[in-house]
């Protein structure tokens, strides 16, 4: 009698364990055939990524049409794209995406390391402002990359320029700067310009009440340009809005100019940009998760992102997102609002045409030159060009 209650209770056991194995992998095939994946370069570059060929455009459009499809099935939105790669992990209702991973950690307390050590011999000055200003902090990052590439080893002459614009307009307005010089790349494992956002997070949790990230190739030109006054404007204490970018042709905004409050939303959104980022690097995402052209702003994202893609041009897309391309534009943004859009409310975007310029024509018309697509000589001698003429009190 015992013997036969064993026995029915093994069997009993058994197929509660079968029950609930069968359970889990209907669950598992349903999220797996049901969520869309990556779109690589091409159909070999998840497995070798030596290899950079690329979808024709019907294969393309095929499978851009099945993930809005299959996006639409599983989220009811099209801005759930890639929901399947970090299913369990992303909020939809804005909370923080992911827990800070250790890689991600470390980096961000390296930056704020170099911060405390640093700061008081770094190039730049002290705003001198009394207590009752916001406490405003421009930077710039001025270190070389451990291989000389793309005029590294002249960036010191560029930032000397920027250095002399830079002081003639921070003292008339209150305004602090430094640029971060002399100091190791934090992540080898990407391109130099992935630093900004570590950076930027390791400023604001030093205190500061506004961050300003500007390139070492850009200045104000304007001395007069009264940049408290512009961050209320746009970024009203109290508001939901905490960052600020230029709009940009083929992404959701330029990484050339970004201001942000002090709050946790920002220092969140900094940590999951840099963390989230990383698992699409070698990717495409459907360029219907870009912005469409928007009042007030001259570009159209995803008109010129829908035209590159079938043109000689298709690189300009693609290394925006890569953990190794030395592309001052790069940042994965059109991948990472795809699967946080909850962070768009509290992103202003501006025209970057009002904001600056990319060359000395038209003095005057923005606050901001952003000398673009020269030599380092040239731009440095594009700035000084600059800094002689604020130092005569006109506009640049």
């Amino acid at each position: 009698m015992a013997c036969c209650r064993k026995r029915r209770d093994l069997v009993r056991y058994s197929s509660l364990v079968c029950f609930a194995f069968s359970y889990s992998a209907c669950i598992y095939m349903y999220m797996y055939t049901t969520t869309p994946s990556r779109i690589p370069f091409n159909n070999n570059a998840v497995h070798d990524k030596s290899h950079r060929g690329s979808l024709s455009l019907n294969a393309y459009n095929n499978s851009v049409q099945e993930q809005v499809q299959n996006s639409t099935r599983w989220c009811g939105t099209a801005w759930c794209l890639d929901l399947g790669v970090s299913f369990g992990k992303i909020g939809l209702d804005g909370t923080h995406l992911l827990p800070q991973n250790e890689s991600t950690r470390v980096v961000f307390e390296m930056a704020r390391q170099n911060v405390r050590e640093s700061v008081g011999v770094w190039p730049g000055f002290d705003s001198h402002s009394n207590s009752s200003r916001e406490r405003v902090l421009v930077f710039t990052i001025c270190s070389k990359p451990s291989v000389p590439v793309d005029g590294g080893q002249e960036i010191d002459l560029l930032c000397d320029a920027q250095l002399r614009g830079m002081q003639i307009w921070g003292g008339r307005q209150f305004v602090a700067f430094r640029q971060v010089r002399n100091v190791r790349i934090l992540d080898e494992s990407r391109a130099p310009h992935w630093q900004k956002v570590a950076y930027i997070h390791a400023f604001l949790r030093e205190g500061w009440d506004v961050v300003f990230f500007l390139d070492a190739d850009s200045m104000v030109a304007d001395a007069s340009w009264n940049i408290r006054s512009y961050i209320d404007s746009l970024l009203p204490i109290g508001s939901e809005k905490l960052f600020l970018a230029v709009d940009d042709t083929i992404d959701w905004h330029s990484t050339g100019e970004i201001i942000c409050r002090q709050h946790t939303l920002t220092l969140r959104w900094l940590e999951d940009w840099y963390q989230v980022s990383e698992q699409f690097f070698g990717s495409l995402l459907a360029g219907e998760s870009l912005r469409t052209k928007r009042i007030g702003l001259h570009s159209d994202p995803l008109d010129s992102y829908r035209k590159i893609m079938v043109s000689k041009d298709r690189h300009l897309v693609e290394r925006r997102c890569s953990a190794f391309h030395r592309f001052h534009e790069q940042g994965c943004l059109n991948q990472f609002y795809s699967v946080s859009p909850a962070y768009l409310k509290n992103l202003v975007i501006v025209d970057a045409n009002a904001l600056r310029r990319m060359t000395l024509d038209n003095p005057g018309s923005t606050p901001i030159v952003h000398i673009c697509c020269k030599t380092r000589q040239e731009q440095a001698a594009d700035l000084t060009t600059c800094v002689h003429t604020i130092q005569r009190l006109q506009k640049c």
